[in-house]
């Protein structure tokens, strides 16, 4: 489908869905029923979707989740963590969805907990995967040094520049660094996979399910790209419930936010999204984030 005939009729559907007249925040009659207020980290809005696409869709969701309750149904990007805490503080935004490695490192800097993640392709993990040509002769990390390698890092790709940096430094030798000569970052997976089959770039990292799903749709794809590295399962997204929202609000925002999937409307958007549903966190998502970010910066130290 055409990409602004797409963004359009999201927003029509926006419009449908929940009666707004071409206001941005969804007013109900009564001033004193709760709000919800949705804020969005760049890092976690893949990088082919329009801003304002994303920010209708996050509106659907914040309606959904209220059903009739709300007088207000509104959501706002959220540049970095500051800015997040910024509007948590003041009470001004109740959701907060994060990259993981935005949150992990500084869980002090927001007044807001973890309460939910994404599932994407039927988990919550991602993995990631370096693929080059089996006919390039790179066999090991250090015949990268003086490569280009394409890769996209937002959404369920804003943990790749860590994961990317991390296996760069812990497989240097004798002290001598693997130097790319080139990082281009795409909007899309198949602008990272492509090149690297049409001999346009060395190697690209992507999540394993979209290479896979390259390969079936073009299995020469699968035959002249290998992968030379893995990532560990990785969470790559967390939503976080503002702290001094009321308990029953909490509570109603939750339940619903976990049948969200259940309606068409949420179904629709989760797809702009790339996502399946949302599904409760769990503390034990952190362990191989943690992991990795502590090697990495182990790794920064000693550089």
């Amino acid at each position: 489908m055409n990409k602004s005939i797409a963004g359009l009729s999201l927003v029509i559907l926006v419009f449908v869905l929940l009666g707004s007249s071409g206001t941005r925040t969804v007013q109900s009659a009564d001033a004193n029923l709760p709000s919800l207020r949705i804020g969005l980290s760049t890092l976690v809005m893949e990088p082919d979707v329009n801003t304002d696409d994303a920010l209708a869709a996050a509106r659907v969701w914040a309606a959904r989740m209220g059903g009739a309750s709300w007088k207000a149904a509104d959501s706002v990007v959220l540049p970095d963590i500051e800015r997040a805490e910024e509007l948590v503080s003041r009470g001004q935004v109740d959701l907060v969805a994060l990259g993981t490695n935005e949150y992990i490192p500084n869980p002090a800097k927001i007044s807001a907990k973890p309460s939910m993640a994404y599932m994407i392709n039927g988990d919550v993990n991602v993995e990631y995967v370096l693929l080059v040509r089996r006919d390039s002769k790179i066999e090991t990390a250090r015949d990268l040094d003086g490569k280009r390698v394409a890769y996209s890092n937002r959404g369920r790709h804003c943990l790749v520049p860590t994961w990317l940096d991390t296996f760069l430094m812990k497989n240097r030798s004798a002290g001598k660094e693997i130097s790319l000569r080139e990082r281009k970052v795409v909007n899309k997976t198949t602008h990272a996979i492509l090149p690297v089959f049409f001999n346009q770039m060395d190697a690209a990292i992507v999540v394993r399910s979209a290479f896979d799903t390259a390969a079936v749709m073009n299995p020469q794809i699968g035959k002249q790209l290998k992968v030379l590295a893995s990532s560990p399962p990785l969470v790559p997204v967390i939503v976080l419930m503002r702290d001094s929202m009321p308990s029953l609000q909490k509570t109603t925002v939750f339940e619903r936010a976990l049948k969200l999937h259940e309606l068409p409307e949420g179904l629709q958007t989760f797809t702009m999204f790339k996502i399946d549903r949302i599904v409760a966190w769990q503390k034990g998502y952190e362990s191989n984030i943690r992991q990795l970010l502590d090697e990495y910066e182990k790794l920064k130290r000693v550089m």
